[in-house]
């Protein structure tokens, strides 16, 4: 019995050295890049004019996302019944984007 415990733990401790090694190994290249002065890497280093346009065209875009959203909201809404669009709104409220929005705001 003990023998076999002291296999067990032997092949597991020899597993993870040559996982490990093998992990090293295969991130090598990702390493050298990032440590090299490449200009393609240089958005690690700063945010260039580039990547603030990128960031606003995607806020851009998810706020008419979030508006066309809560028309339709409002929209379907107004189909139901007062009380039933009242509790649908609500509903929509506690489950959307709009929870987060008030939170923020009462910070």
């Amino acid at each position: 019995m003990k023998r076999a415990a002291v296999i067990l733990l032997l092949s597991t401790a020899v597993g993870v050295f040559v996982y490990c090694g093998t992990y090293y190994t295969g991130t090598e290249s990702r390493r050298s890049l990032l440590e090299s002065g490449e200009p393609e890497l240089a958005w690690l280093r700063r945010v260039t004019p580039e990547i603030e346009q990128a960031i606003a065209a995607a806020a851009k875009l998810r706020g008419e996302c979030q508006r066309d959203m809560l028309q339709h909201f409002f929209e379907v809404s107004q189909t139901m019944p007062a009380a039933q669009g009242r509790r649908y709104l609500d509903w929509v409220q506690r489950r959307t984007f709009l929870t987060v929005e008030r939170e923020t705001s009462q910070r």
